[in-house]
Formats: C-alpha cells, structure tokens, sequence
C-alpha cells in the first residue's frame, strides 16, 4: 500500500509545556451520556480512544456540587470524595495507553504572562500531578489559584482531607471566584472553610524559592514570605496549536492537497470551559460552506415577531 507522505506530520511528537504528545491527534471534549451512572463504561471508552492512538483525550463536563445537577442529562460529578474513584479510573485507562493532557507548570496565567521565578529544587504541582496520585512532600502546601473556576477549589479540599496543612491563596475577592456564574461558590468556599483551608484572598504569587512562595497584595503590593514545602499552580492550560501553526507554514501546498481553508477552534485557539469547546465545534459545523463571515452578519435565519397592522 502506498503511504502520502503530507501526513507524515499528523504522526510526530510535539511538545505541550512540560511532557511531550505522541502525536498531533487530539480528541476534543465529548459527553457521551454516561457519565456517574456508568462509570466502567465510560472508563473503557475513553481508554479505547487511546488506545487507538489519540495522545490527547479531552473528556466532559463535570458537575462539582449537587446545585449543578442537570437530570434528566448524565455526566461526570465530583460533588465530594466518593467521586473520585470513578474519574481517577476513568483517567488510569487513558494513562495507560500513553495519552496525555497537562496544565503549566511555570505560573502563567492571569496574572503572569510568562513564566514566573521558581528555584530549580522547589517541589512544584500541577492539577495533572495531583490526580495522577502524586502527592506534594512535606506537610504545608500552598494552592495559588490563578484559573478562578472550579478545579483549585478541588485540589485543595482533596489536599486537606489527605492531612495536609492547605493554603488556598487567589488574586480574586473569593475562592473559584467564576463559579459564581454557576451558582456553585458558595458551597465551594463553604467546602474548604470546613475542611479547615486557610483562604487568602488579594493575593498574587511572586516568586517560588526552596521552602518559600513570596505573596503579594494585589492593591498595595505589600509582599509576604511564607514557609511552604510545596506549591500546586491552578493557572491555565497552553493550546495544542502546533499541527494548526505548521499547516499555516505550508499554505502554498494546501491547493495541491485539496485544502481550501484552514481554522483553529476550541481548545487548539483559546483553552476554555467545556462548554466554549462543544459551541465552537458546533458554530464552524453550522457555518462551513457559508458565506465569508465580516464579524457584524449572524450565519442563520432569525425569527422576528411583529405585532399586525390590523
């Protein structure tokens, strides 16, 4: 069988900050319908899409308190502890066939642009590491929450319940501040209260040393040095852009190929929600083959509703 060798490139490494994809093939977010209620199901299908050679599998929305249920509609929960098991499974049978999908690990977010001061033998965290089951060293860990939604909030209530002295410090007002817009952070910041996390708030990470993390106020800027053994950075995730990059670099061979137009969407242009992914998936499907869109036409038919003349 002959082999084109134009897509030789869909097959090579690339690196994605700090690990390295197999491949450039990435499995966009996909809510299947099983969710909590069929755990080894979606374990297994998740695994299969590894297995056949995926090096990225997104997976689905997740509710994080019994306030965002939506019955009659199944997905993912993490309302507490008990949750836990069935996502760790879910993610032990991607891992198990070398697929993989990572937050940075050099603080850079919100707050930093680029990679922000950290001393080569701190013990530095990512949301990827914790729920890989490594566990920081030491006792006192600080979360510096810079992502704002919901996932610096879990890390640290799961931090706490496994003994450790938890620190949750944001530059926002409140903890998972933007789970305001899902009606979830007050249940959140209730949930760390409890669980005894010390919450600082107005607080930017500035620098991470050996056994330090300095902190600063975000309206004066007075700084603070606190002994910590670990930090966990909850910033943000880096596009897996480079097949889209490199197909822009060979433009001129694209009519050769039968390639009119090339466009990044979703988590390739701009990491978001869930739910940003699934629309821009759904907003291009709705609008290829359409006219050329200037950014002021909507792409479909509206109904308007007037009131008769008689």
């Amino acid at each position: 069988m002959s082999v084109d060798h134009r897509f030789d490139i869909l097959l090579e490494p690339i690196e994605i900050g700090p690990v390295t994809a197999r491949n450039r093939f990435y499995q966009v977010p996909h809510c299947n319908g099983m969710g909590y209620r069929d755990p080894t199901a979606l374990a297994h299908m998740r695994g299969v899409k590894a297995e056949g050679g995926w090096a990225v599998v997104c997976t689905e929305q997740v509710e994080l308190h019994y306030s965002s249920e939506i019955t009659p509609y199944i997905e993912l929960r993490l309302w507490d502890d008990r949750d836990i098991p069935t996502v760790a499974r879910m993610a032990d049978k991607i891992h198990e066939h070398g697929a993989l999908a990572r937050w940075r690990d050099d603080g850079v977010g919100h707050h930093w642009t680029r990679p922000m001061p950290i001393a080569g033998e701190t013990d530095v965290l990512t949301p990827d590491d914790l729920m890989e089951g490594r566990m920081p060293g030491g006792e006192r860990v600080l979360v510096w929450d810079d992502d704002h939604y919901y996932m610096g909030g879990v890390l640290a209530e799961l931090l706490a319940a496994n003994g450790f002295d938890t620190i949750y410090a944001t530059p926002a007002s409140e903890a998972s501040t933007w789970t305001r817009n899902t009606m979830e952070q007050f249940f959140i910041q209730t949930r760390l209260l409890e669980k005894g996390v010390r919450i600082e708030t107005f607080r930017n990470l500035d620098r991470i040393a050996q056994g330090t993390a300095t902190l600063s106020c975000v309206h004066t800027g007075g700084t603070e040095i606190m002994p910590v053994d670990a930090v966990v950075l909850v910033t943000s995730r880096a596009p897996v852009d480079g097949l889209a990059v490199e197909l822009a670099a060979r433009q001129a061979a694209w009519a050769d190929a039968g390639i009119e137009s090339v466009e990044t969407i979703g988590d390739a242009c701009a990491p978001a929600t869930i739910a940003h992914a699934v629309y821009a998936g759904r907003r291009y499907a709705e609008e290829l083959d359409g006219p050329e869109d200037t950014g002021d036409s909507l792409p479909f038919r509206r109904e308007l509703t007037e009131l008769a003349d008689d």
